[in-house]
């Protein structure tokens, strides 16, 4: 860390049960990959005991989780709103 602060340009929308039914995430998938977790290949799994109701699968790395949602989650119409899954044009 060297201290200084850059853009990262990001891509939003919405998702049934995230929390505000809404995400925010890196656009640059290769930025992404590292933005939620140390190690990109780590493997995450569904929470069973608190689970929060989102659809994106369990069992997926780290990395593949935001190239996921891109394939996913269309791009939202005039008619989305919280509690669809789609993102917004960027």
């Amino acid at each position: 860390m060297d201290g200084h602060a850059k853009t990262v340009k990001v891509i939003a929308g919405f998702m049934n049960n995230a929390f505000n039914s809404r995400f925010l995430m890196p656009a640059n998938l290769e930025i992404a990959k590292f933005a939620y977790c140390a190690d990109p290949t780590q493997v995450i799994n569904l929470n069973t005991v608190s689970p929060d109701g989102t659809n994106v699968p369990g069992g997926l790395q780290c990395q593949d989780i935001a190239p996921w949602i891109i394939a996913n989650y269309p791009l939202c119409g005039a008619a989305d709103a919280p509690g669809s899954n789609c993102r917004f044009a960027n």
